[in-house]
């Protein structure tokens, strides 16, 4: 902040400006303005909020240091910032930030720019260069932080799980999402986006709408209103509790919200959230005579898609690091002293299940996952894609009749709002259950209850084949270039180039799915894993009453994964598609099985490789969006190097560039 324009020259600029370039061709900003003729008639035309964060690429190339200069000048001054330092705070770091940001002069800056509020339009249509029609529907959000607009939300992602219902039991439906366009102070809009397979179909799409947010607002009801309300508390203190976000979660609070409360502003309003305010705001906020409703058509071009995620506010900076010297390569790393240790407590069932307890959290939050050792590898031949559907399409059975004395515990068990979802990977599936550690009982029992009670039911399966066939056409580019790397990395035979081929669920039913389970879902060879603040004394012996009545069955050795099939020297493959306006190369090396051995190793040297790479950006302003991924399986590994490139720029030109400009040099040289 001290820092002047002086210190920024054209040359750096110049470069600065190529690398805003690709990242605005990495978010799809390139060519078909299609967001931003989306934004213009949502916001209409002069809106600020039609434009994009980062602007468009001629507004970029074109920006001189002068204009440059005069922004800074104009905005960044210590009254208009907040300073938010997170982690492991002692008292000296309040004095340097005390003698580091005091001495910079304060200065007149301008004023946040007025934002007019969303004036809905009603009904109209477009037509772009996109492939499959939609519908977007568009209410207008409160300033984010008003208790209005967390309730707003809440309602809207109530509607959103019952239009994906209506989604799934029609023809004329393709897909549903929604996301928030625009900023969090004001004028923004919340928006759905209602695939649609048919252009004529907007009606229908609207009806679906009415339908969703009726049945929304009905199921709301006292008792399921709680669990919401429990479900959304959690969650807030999940946006808190990970190191990495808690810095901006609280520099966000203290931006927008009307109140200096932080999160727990929206704790307290949650708590009185009741089911006439929904009604209330289902009734007056989100009726279609509110609505801009926007039917988005194919135009002859074709070929492209829109994406309204929220725009982003965290630019990629590379960090500061000292300079290194070479020396130092072959000494130990000093260690800090840590001021607080967490054990995990260890201990096994008599069924054979393994548990981990991790009481570590700050807030009062419950993680527990039900880890299986069966996965995509575990397929059998020909019904490519069991596993993810056995588990993701098993669902709490409803219809059993149980025991009259059981229903009260039932009921009370569902109000506590716990969130649940399975996870199918390369040699795992897991089952887990988040909410309020004070519900920490009744969530064990519910993840028990969920694995071990659980059904599945023909409608869901036919609903799933149906999406699957709408995943494979959406990403038959993506799914072609997985499958080309895995056949080249590990061999065209090897179980990791299987998982990645199109899945096989037109020869799928719902005896293989329970068949599946029942030989898979077992606690020997399993492991529950409970994180969170909470007694481990005390949810030790509730998993001992819970989980101590799970099947043991019979124990199940993971499947073998051979290494690489062959060791073919070193190749390049290149996929063409006509829709992409930024290549994207994958340089990818082979690494050793398992997790054994130099595990801090290879992450050290995943991160060195990383910032070799990311410098190339510093010399050419030609790359964006760098990534350095080292893969983890039980079978072999790889170490994979991503990047987005100029068009301008080859791959193995840039691969050249890497070396020769990253190398690292003693300080002193």
């Amino acid at each position: 902040m001290a820092a002047s324009c002086a210190q920024t020259d054209d040359a750096l600029l110049a470069r600065e400006k190529l690398v805003v370039k690709q990242e605005l061709l990495q978010r799809g900003v390139a060519t078909g303005d299609v967001v931003e003729r989306l934004r213009k008639r949502l916001f209409g035309t002069d809106h600020p909020y039609t434009r994009s964060v980062g602007g468009s690429i001629a507004e970029v190339m074109s920006a001189s240091r002068d204009d440059v200069c005069k922004f800074i000048d104009k905005h960044y001054a210590p009254q208009r910032a907040i300073l938010v330092v997170a982690g492991d705070i002692s008292s000296s770091v309040r004095e340097s930030v005390g003698k580091l940001f005091g001495p910079i002069a304060n200065r007149g800056a301008a004023k946040p720019a007025a934002v007019p509020a969303f004036q809905p339009h009603g009904r109209s249509t477009l037509s772009m260069d996109i492939d499959k029609p939609a519908v977007v529907i568009a209410f207008a959000a409160p300033r984010w932080g008003d208790p209005n607009e967390l309730w707003q939300r809440v309602l809207l992602t109530e509607i959103l799980g019952k239009l994906r219902t209506e989604v799934d039991g029609s023809d004329a439906l393709r897909s549903a999402g929604i996301a928030r366009v625009g900023g969090y102070r004001a004028g923004a809009a919340y928006i759905y986006v209602v695939g649609l397979a048919d252009a004529k179909q907007t009606d229908a799409a609207l009806k679906a709408f009415e339908h969703a947010r009726d049945a929304a607002v009905k199921r709301l009801q006292k008792d399921r209103l709680h669990a919401v309300r429990t479900r959304w508390q959690s969650q807030v203190l999940r946006s808190v509790e990970p190191f990495q976000s808690r810095a901006v979660a609280i520099a966000d609070y203290l931006q927008y919200a009307p109140t200096k409360m932080l999160m727990n502003a929206d704790l307290r309003e949650l708590s009185r959230l009741d089911h006439t305010t929904l009604q209330r705001i289902a009734r007056r906020k989100l009726a279609l005579a509110n609505a801009s409703v926007v039917t988005v058509t194919p135009g002859k071009g074709g070929g492209g898609s829109f994406d309204l995620r929220d725009d982003t506010k965290q630019p990629e900076i590379e960090l500061w690091r000292a300079p290194v010297d070479a020396a130092d390569a072959d000494e130990p790393i000093a260690v800090p002293r840590q001021r607080q240790r967490y054990a995990a407590g260890r201990f096994t069932l008599a069924n054979g299940l393994r548990v981990v307890l991790v009481p570590r959290l700050s807030y009062p939050l419950i993680d527990a996952r039900l880890v299986f050792p069966v996965g995509a590898v575990d397929d059998p031949p020909g019904k490519r894609g069991l596993a993810r559907l056995s588990a993701e399409l098993l669902s709490l059975d409803f219809d059993r009749k149980y025991p009259v004395k059981d229903l009260p515990s039932i009921k009370f068990i569902m109000e506590m709002g716990g969130a649940i979802d399975a996870e199918v990977g390369v040699h795992t599936t897991s089952f887990h259950v988040r909410g309020l550690s004070s519900h920490a009982d009744g969530l064990l029992w519910q993840l028990q209850w969920w694995v071990r009670g659980g059904i599945h039911e023909a409608d869901a399966l036919t609903h799933a084949k149906a999406a699957v066939a709408r995943e494979v056409e959406r990403d038959a580019t993506s799914l072609r270039r997985q499958r080309v790397f895995a056949e080249a990395l590990y061999g065209a035979a090897h179980p990791y180039a299987d998982i990645v081929r199109t899945p096989q669920v037109g020869a799928i039913f719902v005896d293989d799915l329970d068949h599946f389970a029942r030989d898979h879902y077992q606690a020997n060879g399993a492991t529950l894993i409970v994180t969170g603040k909470f007694d481990a004394a005390d949810v030790e012996k509730r998993i001992n009453r819970v989980f101590g009545a799970f099947p043991a069955g019979k124990p199940v050795a993971p499947k073998p994964v051979p290494s690489f099939m062959a060791r073919t020297p070193a190749a390049a493959y290149a996929i063409v598609d006509a829709d992409v306006v930024q290549p994207r190369v994958v340089v990818a090396f082979r690494a050793a099985a398992g997790f054994r051995g130099r595990e801090a190793a290879r992450r050290v040297l995943a991160e060195m490789v990383r910032q070799r790479t990311v410098r190339v950006r510093k010399k050419f302003g030609a790359t964006y969006g760098v990534a350095v991924r080292y893969s983890h399986h039980r079978g072999p590994n790889h170490l994979d190097i991503v990047a987005s490139l100029d068009p301008t720029m080859r791959a193995r030109r840039w691969w050249r560039c890497a070396p020769d400009s990253t190398s690292y040099a003693p300080a002193r040289s």
